[in-house]
């Protein structure tokens, strides 16, 4: 039975019929400080939950409810929390795509390769001219639950083509401190039917679906897009919007370009 705190492998896996978390996942400014109020909060722990858990014996003698947890812990965390599931994982996420992505890319004297370092060297040149003019959503700053808010960018991509790049919403829950957490992207599209405002700029459209309650945040990014790549995002090719977001009574975070509103039910 693990008693950590919410680190590592423990933070996916806690759950309260499996073990024991010390703390919550805080951060502290300090080492020392870590050490003084976990370690305090490891005795409490101790104290309050383990222990009377543990000795707490029917009229058999046995610890009924230590039990139990050890049978959930075989149960739930065995078969996820395992070298064989990880590194089938890897294999089968990673390893296999990057094998068979490679042999790809070695066909006819490394024609596909040379092709996609040639793609990347055009981001690099060209990335500098990419941002988000504008964002609008008209929202005001709550809406009910299930609501589907439309999201407008004018997006500058410069010699860059609308096909070479993938352009995102990304929303989730906002914290008290002003923070995007559990966000999820949505990709926009392209609205053929908008004029370029200027040379370079493109219309995409997409939606947010404010499907649960509480306050929640989207902005909008762009990466570069290119089926050869393996994953997401070329390092330091990645722009998120900037400015302010437009059409709508929706709070904007100080120093902050995430438009935070709160669904209601």
């Amino acid at each position: 039975i693990n008693v950590s705190i919410l680190d590592g492998w423990w933070d996916e896996a806690f759950e309260n019929r499996v073990g024991f978390a010390i703390g919550a996942g805080e951060s502290y400014a300090s080492d020392e400080i870590s050490d003084a109020i976990e370690s305090q909060a490891l005795y409490d722990l101790f104290e309050r939950r383990l222990l009377p858990e543990f000795y707490d014996r029917d009229q058999a003698g046995l610890p009924r409810k230590w039990i139990a947890r050890m049978k959930a812990c075989i149960r739930h965390l065995t078969p996820e929390f395992s070298t064989n599931r990880m590194v089938a994982d890897y294999a089968r996420q990673y390893y296999g795509v990057a094998f068979t992505n490679g042999s790809r890319l070695r066909q006819n004297g490394l024609e596909q390769g040379r092709a996609l370092a040639s793609q990347i060297r055009r981001y690099r040149q060209h990335w500098h001219q990419v941002h988000v003019i504008t964002l609008n959503a008209p929202v005001g700053a709550a809406v009910p639950v299930r609501s589907h808010i439309p999201v407008r960018a004018t997006v500058q991509l410069g010699e860059l083509r609308p096909e070479e790049v993938s352009v995102e919403l990304y929303y989730g829950e906002v914290t008290s401190m002003g923070d995007l957490v559990n966000g999820r992207p949505v990709p926009m599209t392209l609205d053929s039917s908008v004029d370029r405002t200027a040379e370079g700029a493109w219309t995409f459209v997409g939606e947010v679906d404010a499907s649960g309650s509480g306050r929640c945040g989207f902005t909008v990014r762009v990466m570069p897009r290119d089926e050869r790549l393996v994953g997401t995002l070329i390092p330091g090719l990645i722009t998120w919007h900037k400015g302010d977001i437009t059409g709508g009574q929706g709070r904007k975070r100080e120093n902050s370009a995430t438009r935070e509103v709160v669904t209601t039910s």
